[in-house]
């Protein structure tokens, strides 16, 4: 049986794609940056699929977000939105980042009125708001059945509701069929 390194283990890998640019935000930690004196490590590259030859280039990290993993993405059609995640022992983020491939440019969105910081959720696009729900919240495996839509084009979060929400998991699915948001599965 080969093992592998953990340089060749990622947490997490999202993709984001377009018609023309499929983006990779990775972040990860390694066992050796556990420890409270090491950080973690942002890998993100777009492959540029619009001229007649494939092209990875790397991201700008110039006002990039921290390491992290668990974290979920959404294309806008002109943005990746990435929100959450997980950032060294018990370190829950509730803060998201929004990239533009045009101008490579990070620019981070509000945390005002955001959902607490979770990892392992879903986040699907409507066409006018990103919706984040459910995930791990807190250490020690507890779940959330909470949300939150956010609009990128004021910058701001709103709650969704609890009425008949689905039970608090993590590791589910979510898609957005037009008019609602479906989940299913998780732990």
């Amino acid at each position: 049986m080969r093992h592998r390194t953990s340089m060749q283990c990622l947490s997490t890998l999202l993709a984001c794609l377009s018609l023309l640019t499929t983006m990779l935000f990775i972040g990860f930690l390694l066992p050796s940056q556990l420890a409270a004196s090491q950080s973690v490590r942002i890998r993100s590259n777009t492959l540029n699929t619009s001229g007649e030859t494939e092209q990875w280039q790397p991201m700008s990290t110039v006002g990039a977000p921290t390491g992290r993993y668990g974290h979920t993405a959404i294309w806008t059609g002109e943005e990746m939105i990435i929100w959450g995640g997980y950032y060294h022992l018990d370190h829950f983020l509730n803060d998201g980042y929004r990239y533009n491939p045009t101008t490579d440019t990070w620019t981070p969105i509000s945390t005002v009125n955001a959902p607490t910081g979770r990892l392992r959720h879903t986040a699907v696009w409507t066409g006018r708001e990103m919706i984040i729900w459910g995930g791990e919240s807190g250490g020690g495996g507890v779940t959330t059945n909470t949300g939150g839509r956010y609009d990128p084009e004021t910058d701001t979060w709103r709650p969704i509701s609890l009425v008949n929400a689905p039970s608090p998991r993590e590791q589910h699915s979510a898609v957005w069929t037009g008019k609602e948001m479906i989940i299913w599965g998780g732990c």
